[in-house]
C-alpha cells in the first residue's frame, strides 16, 4: 500500500457590491488560494509486477524494490513529487444604464498561478541508462497569468408591430495570457535554486484573443402563442498573433404553442406542448479553451487557414404534465463544420514553439437530448429528479488535401485515424486473435495471430451520455445526490501497454491471468512488424459512476441576528463501475478537450469529502 497524499490548501475571497447611483451597479471581488501536496512513495499498487531481483535491477546495487518504486500509477516512473502553487485572482463587474433601454457593461478579469515543483527520479530508470546519479531532481517553476476585459453596449426598444422588442450590441473582448517556465534539470538533490537553472531549461510563452463585434437582433410575439426571434452578427478575430478575419453569423429561433389561449388549435393541441426550431451560423477560432484561452501559441510553420465555421439546426417539443410537476422535452439536433481545424500537439523542444491547427475536412455531429424534470410536494417536504440523456453520432464528411499533396484517404496520429465515414480520431489497430489450442491456460506467441490490415475499434468520445440528480428537502435539511454514465467509447490503455513493452505487467509474468491479458501483453513486448499490435489495450471506457452526494443543514436557532449559519458535507467521486482496467475511464493525457485520448500514467479522479461551514452576518 501506498502512504497517503498529503495535501493543504488554503483560501480566502472577498466580495463587495454597491450601487452609488439609480444606474450605476459594480461588483468587485478578491481572491487569493495556495497549498502543498506531498506525494510520498513507498511502494506500489499496481497488480502484476515481479520483485527487481527476479528482473535483474538488483544488480549493480539498484534497490530491490526498484521494480516495484518504477511504475507508481499517479507517477510517471515513480517520482516522488512536492508540489506548492499560489493563485490569485481579482474581478469586477460594472453595469451603467444610461436611459432605460441603453445599457454598457464592463468586466475585468485577472488571475496569476505561480507553481513549484520538486520532483526525484531514481536510479538505473529505464530508458535514460542505469549511469544516472541517486538522487537527481528537477525543480520546477511555472507562473500562468491571464487578463481579460470585455465591453459592451446594447440597446432594446419595444416595437408598435408584432408585439416584440428590437436590439442592437456591440462588443470588444479582450483576453491575454503569458506562461513562463523555469526548470532544473540536473540540480543535485538538497542543492541550487530552480533560479540557478534557468539556462538549463526555461521557455516563455505570450498569447491573445481579440474579438470586435456588432450585432442587431428582432423579436415578434403573436397573441401569446408564437415568439420569432432572429438577428444577425458581425464578428472580427485576432488570436495567437494571427487576424482570422472576419465573419457574418445570422441566427433565427421560432417557438409555438398553438393549443394556447388565442393560438390556431386551441381544443385539439395540447396547451402545455410547445414545439421550437432554431437555425443558425456559429465560428470557432483557435486560442480558447473552457477557461478562456489555450495555453499554447501558435507554432511559427502552422499553416494559413480559416476559422472553423458551423451551421446548425434543432428541432425540440417541450410538455408539462400532472399541474407542471413533470417537465419533459426531446430535442433533434445536427451540426455541420466546415474546416474543422485539427490541433496537432508537438513534443518536446517544439512544445516551446507552439501547436499547429491544420484544416483537415468537414465534420458533422448528430443527435438526441431529452431532459425531464419530476417535482414531488408533500407539506415541508421537497423531492426533485433530474434526468438527461444525449446521444451523439460523430462522422467525418471530408478530407481536404495538405499542401503539395492529393486528397489523403486517412490523417493518422499514432493509432488514432480521422477518416472519411468515421468518427474524428477513432481507434485503428490490427484486430488480435488468439486460441489456447493446448488448454494449458498459458499463450505462446503460435497461439496468437494479429490480422494484417488495421480496423477501425471505436470512437475515444461518448456517444452516450446520462446524467442524474436527486434533491430532497424537509426543513432545515437538504440531500442531494448526481449520478452519470457514459458509453459507447473506447480509450487507449498505454499505462498497461507501457508496462507489458518492458515484460512488467500480469499479463507477461502471471501464467493464471486471463487468455486475453496475456495475449495482447505479447503482441506489444514481442516486436517483429507482422506481430505488434495495440488492439488489445483499446478498450471499453463505458462507465457509471457515483459523482457526488452532499448534505446541508441550516442552523437558525445558532446564526447570528439577520444572518445565517449552515454546515455541509459533500463526498465526490464516490464509486465507478466499468469494465475498462485501468486506474479510471474518464482521464486523457491530453486533456478533456482534445481529440487524442489515452491513458498514460494519468492521474485519476480521487474521492473527495468536504465538510464546510457557510456563516453570513450582516454588521449594519
Amino acid at each position: 500500500a501506498e502512504p497517503p497524499d498529503r495535501r493543504v490548501r488554503r483560501s480566502a475571497d472577498v466580495g463587495v457590491a454597491f450601487d452609488p447611483g439609480e444606474r450605476l451597479r459594480v461588483h468587485a471581488s478578491l481572491a487569493i488560494t495556495d497549498g502543498r501536496v506531498d506525494r510520498p512513495f513507498d511502494g506500489n499498487d499496481f497488480a502484476g509486477i515481479h520483485p527487481a531481483g527476479l528482473l535483474g535491477f538488483a544488480e549493480g546495487g539498484a534497490e530491490p524494490d526498484f521494480g516495484y518504486r518504477l511504475f507508481r500509477p499517479s507517477q510517471v516512473y515513480g517520482r516522488d513529487l512536492s508540489q506548492e502553487w499560489t493563485r490569485w485572482r481579482a474581478a469586477t463587474n460594472t453595469t451603467f444604464e444610461w436611459t432605460p433601454g441603453i445599457r454598457s457593461g464592463l468586466v475585468l478579469g485577472f488571475e496569476r498561478t505561480t507553481r513549484r515543483d520538486l520532483q526525484m527520479v531514481p536510479p538505473g530508470l529505464i530508458g535514460l541508462g542505469s549511469e544516472l546519479p541517486r538522487g537527481i531532481a528537477d525543480r520546477n517553476r511555472t507562473v500562468l497569468g491571464s487578463g481579460t476585459a470585455r465591453l459592451t453596449t446594447d440597446a432594446t426598444w419595444d416595437t408598435s408591430w408584432g408585439g416584440g422588442s428590437t436590439g442592437v450590441y456591440a462588443e470588444l473582448w479582450s483576453s491575454d495570457f503569458d506562461r513562463e517556465d523555469r526548470g532544473g534539470v540536473g540540480l543535485p538533490a538538497g542543492g541550487g535554486t530552480v533560479e540557478d537553472a534557468e539556462d538549463r531549461s526555461s521557455f516563455d510563452l505570450d498569447g491573445e484573443r481579440r474579438i470586435a463585434a456588432v450585432g442587431v437582433r428582432q423579436g415578434l410575439d403573436w397573441h401569446g402563442w408564437l415568439d420569432v426571434d432572429g438577428g444577425l452578427r458581425v464578428e472580427s478575430n485576432r488570436a495567437l498573433g494571427r487576424d482570422w478575419g472576419t465573419v457574418v453569423l445570422p441566427f433565427a429561433e421560432f417557438e409555438a404553442a398553438p393549443g394556447r389561449d388565442g393560438g390556431p388549435a386551441v381544443g385539439w393541441w395540447p396547451a402545455a406542448l410547445s414545439v421550437r426550431a432554431v437555425w443558425g451560423r456559429g465560428v470557432h477560432v483557435p486560442g480558447r479553451d473552457g477557461r478562456g484561452l489555450d495555453r499554447v501559441a501558435l507554432a511559427p510553420d502552422a499553416p494559413a487557414a480559416d476559422p472553423e465555421r458551423t451551421t446548425s439546426w434543432e428541432l425540440a417539443a417541450s410538455s408539462q404534465w400532472f399541474d407542471d410537476r413533470l417537465d419533459l422535452e426531446l430535442t433533434r439536433y445536427d451540426r455541420t463544420t466546415d474546416g474543422l481545424l485539427l490541433r496537432s500537439p508537438l513534443l518536446f523542444a517544439a512544445a516551446a514553439q507552439g501547436a499547429r491547427y491544420d484544416p483537415v475536412g468537414d465534420l458533422r455531429n448528430r443527435g438526441w437530448e431529452l431532459q425531464t424534470r419530476w417535482r414531488i410536494h408533500r407539506g415541508a417536504a421537497r423531492w426533485m429528479v433530474d434526468v438527461g440523456a444525449a446521444w451523439n453520432d460523430n462522422e467525418v464528411l471530408s478530407l481536404d488535401p495538405l499542401p503539395g499533396e492529393d486528397a489523403p484517404p486517412e490523417i493518422r496520429q499514432g493509432v488514432q485515424w480521422t477518416v472519411v465515414g468515421h468518427p474524428v480520431g477513432g481507434y485503428w489497430a490490427q484486430p488480435l486473435r488468439w486460441d489456447d489450442g493446448d488448454g494449458d491456460g498459458v499463450l505462446v506467441p503460435s497461439e496468437i495471430n494479429v490480422d494484417t490490415e488495421a480496423r477501425f475499434l471505436g470512437t475515444p468520445h461518448p456517444r452516450l451520455e446520462v446524467g442524474i440528480g436527486s434533491t430532497w428537502s424537509y426543513r432545515d435539511w437538504t440531500v442531494h445526490t448526481r449520478w452519470i454514465h457514459r458509453g459507447g467509447h473506447r480509450l487507449r490503455n498505454l499505462t498497461e501497454g507501457y508496462r507489458c513493452q518492458v515484460t512488467l505487467c500480469r499479463g507477461f509474468n502471471d501464467a493464471t491471468a486471463p487468455l486475453a491479458d496475456q495475449a495482447r501483453a505479447q503482441a506489444v513486448a514481442i516486436f517483429p512488424p507482422d506481430f505488434f499490435t495495440e488492439a488489445g489495450f483499446i478498450e471499453d471506457a463505458s462507465f457509471w459512476r457515483w459523482a457526488e452526494v452532499g448534505v446541508r443543514w441550516q442552523l437558525r436557532a445558532f446564526a447570528p441576528a439577520g444572518g445565517d449559519l449552515a454546515l455541509s458535507l459533500l463526498g465526490q467521486n464516490l464509486a465507478t463501475w466499468t469494465d475498462y482496467s485501468g486506474m479510471d475511464p474518464e482521464v486523457n493525457q491530453f486533456g478533456a478537450v482534445e481529440v487524442l485520448a489515452r491513458d498514460f500514467m494519468t492521474q485519476p479522479p480521487v474521492r473527495r469529502w468536504t465538510v464546510r461551514v457557510d456563516v453570513a452576518a450582516r454588521p449594519w
